[in-house]
């Protein structure tokens, strides 16, 4: 069918992409690098660029496309912008040896951008083990945080000796082809002070999509 803004090019998902399903972050991201594509996709405030009804896939576009873009476009289809699952709904990382530092400053121990998701509420849980290894005598504290593109969404602190497991989670709401960068941080607390050093291990970030 042609494209435009009052009228969309649909696809079989089963019957025109290579694996049967679709990556909506992916195929976003697809289209709009394709130099033979030059019309922009239909922004949000107009509906949004995609929808489906059962195996039929829509595309929407800010005008209509001339008959180059609408070949580039199935071609596009066919042999990019899939993946192993339609959402992405669950990725996991995780890393188990121990690192260290004495400083103050926030020290990355875990960090990974999620691959493209689809738009909907995720519960993002994150854990890892703290301890302090004294100078001389006990007198720091250590902290460990989480964060969601810069932005610190969770915190931990803890005083010991003995490794000790700190954990948290949250709902996040996520826009479609999002690809958030997730890290866990950790520091010698400065509101305590002290010269020991902190460890962290064990540490593990997850990402489920709820609804």
């Amino acid at each position: 069918m042609p494209s435009g803004d009052g009228t969309p090019r649909t696809y079989s998902i089963a019957g025109d992409t290579a694996t049967g399903v679709v990556n909506p972050g992916i195929l976003k991201a697809d289209i709009e690098a394709d130099v033979g594509i030059t019309t922009a996709l239909r922004t949000g405030a107009n509906g949004g660029w995609k929808d489906t009804n059962g195996d039929v896939m829509s595309l929407w576009f800010a005008s209509a496309l001339s008959g180059g873009e609408i070949t580039a476009l199935d071609a596009v289809v066919a042999a990019a912008g899939v993946g192993t699952s339609t959402t992405n709904s669950f990725q996991f990382w995780e890393s188990n040896p121990a690192q260290a530092t004495s400083l103050q400053a926030w020290q990355v121990a875990l960090a990974h951008t999620a691959a493209p998701v689809a738009g909907g509420v995720y519960r993002l849980a994150w854990s890892c083990e703290l301890r302090i290894v004294p100078s001389l005598g006990l007198n720091s504290g250590s902290a460990a945080r989480f964060t969601v593109d810069d932005v610190v969404k969770s915190n931990a602190y803890y005083r010991g000796v003995e490794w000790n497991v700190c954990s948290g989670w949250d709902k996040f709401v996520f826009e479609e082809g999002q690809t958030p960068l997730l890290e866990i941080e950790f520091r010698r607390d400065p509101g305590i002070g002290g010269d020991d050093s902190i460890e962290i291990r064990k540490l593990k970030i997850g990402i489920e999509l709820m609804e």
